[in-house]
């Protein structure tokens, strides 16, 4: 999948490491990916823009992967905003896409019940 720049359980470390790279450090949490424990992040770079990767864990050995990128950088972001983000399958993942404020958020992992209520309210 995707792999960790900084193993960290500390946001403040994770949001610096990311501001240094040049991604967005400022991102909002929804309540429910505020409750899971992180697990580090790191910066991807997409069509040139970068894109800051934050990582939680799910439990059981899974992880939630959370990517923020500036609304500028996309064509089409998507205008919702959590809880009611567009959802979709791909690849066996379940993936949320919304726009709040400057930023655009994709959050990424293993398909499960009630996904959106757990992670997005």
């Amino acid at each position: 999948m995707y792999a960790m720049d900084i193993v960290t359980k500390d946001p403040n470390e994770l949001r610096g490491f990311i501001a240094k790279k040049g991604a967005p450090a400022d991102y909002s949490l929804t309540p429910g990916l505020g409750n899971l424990p992180l697990k580090g992040g790191g910066l991807l770079r997409w069509r040139g823009n970068p894109v800051s990767m934050v990582c939680f864990d799910r439990g059981g050995g899974s992880t939630l992967f959370l990517f923020v990128m500036k609304r500028s950088s996309l064509k089409d972001a998507p205008r919702q905003e959590p809880p009611k983000a567009q959802l979709e399958l791909i690849d066996g993942l379940m993936t949320a896409s919304w726009t709040q404020g400057e930023d655009t958020y994709v959050l990424a992992g293993p398909s499960e019940e009630g996904f959106a209520n757990k992670y997005l309210r």
